[in-house]
């Protein structure tokens, strides 16, 4: 499911990684798991928010308009591969600013903007045509997947999470998210711009008061790049998932990346909600 990414180099052949750096914990995690394993790494940093990296790392504030400055500072620092990670917000026309490079891969974005699918593909194309060859960021934390442990479905949620997988699998072509929850039988929310946080937020006064609590389910979508858009839950996540309105999460095995997975895992058994994972 998804989009097949590169093969990834192992990780003790990796000299140095780019990192186009969005918000959230993704991208730290990312950078932490390389650096750890011997590579220099080089932050393009395209988050607008001021939250600091860590001084080993060498990081380059940039805009996403300015693509020949962006392509400079890789090459000078003679790295190849890069990863897409963590959530890039859509900029508005007038934030762009950019450069001669930028102004020519403008052009070629332009008719495709609206479809972020699309978009991510293109870049992906733009970068590999400098001679970049990208990976998905989950390859490189792959040890931070959770894949044991987890308790079993519930019998009573096994309908639900039929349902809000084939709605998702069905929505996949139209570029819409990566989430839905699922109450008894009815689709309460399906991840919309606003990301897995604001679904959650908004899910919850539909799912008051009902005698049956949701199912959170997460999973790629069957057109979906993962080198550029990979599904990723964390103890952020959590802290919308009130255990008195959600008994549990699903997640797809393989095509969601859970960040502080331990963690993750202990939060959820306090608060008596079960964690399933399907393939």
């Amino acid at each position: 499911m998804g989009g097949v990414p590169s093969a990834c180099p192992k990780m003790s052949e990796l000299k140095t990684l780019g990192i186009l750096a969005g918000s959230g914990d993704l991208p730290r995690q990312v950078a932490s798991a390389a650096s750890q394993s011997g590579a220099k790494v080089y932050v393009l940093d395209l988050d607008s928010s001021e939250e600091p990296w860590d001084a080993s790392y060498t990081v380059l504030k940039c805009g996403l308009g300015k693509v020949g400055k962006a392509l400079s500072f890789f090459r000078s620092h003679d790295v190849k591969d890069l990863v897409f990670a963590g959530k890039i917000e859509r900029p508005r026309a007038s934030e762009l600013a950019p450069d001669f490079k930028g102004m020519a891969w403008m052009a070629q974005l332009l008719p495709i903007m609206g479809q972020d699918d699309q978009v991510l593909r293109k870049l992906i194309s733009l970068f590999e045509g400098e001679g970049f060859t990208f990976h998905s960021a989950g390859q490189f934390i792959k040890q931070e997947r959770l894949c044991s442990a987890e308790g079993s479905l519930p019998e009573t949620y096994g309908a639900d999470l039929a349902l809000g997988r084939a709605v998702l699998d069905t929505l996949s072509p139209y570029n819409v998210g990566q989430a839905i929850v699922v109450c008894d039988g009815q689709v309460i929310g399906i991840e919309g711009a606003e990301g897995t946080d604001g679904l959650l937020q908004r899910s919850c006064d539909l799912i008051q008061g009902r005698d049956k609590k949701a199912l959170f389910i997460k999973m790629p979508k069957s057109t979906q790049d993962t080198r550029v858009d990979e599904p990723v839950v964390g103890t952020r996540t959590l802290k919308f998932l009130n255990p008195e309105v959600f008994a549990g999460v699903a997640l797809h095995r393989e095509g969601v990346v859970v960040l502080d997975p331990e963690v993750f895992q202990e939060q959820l058994a306090k608060t008596g909600q079960f964690l399933h994972f399907f393939e």
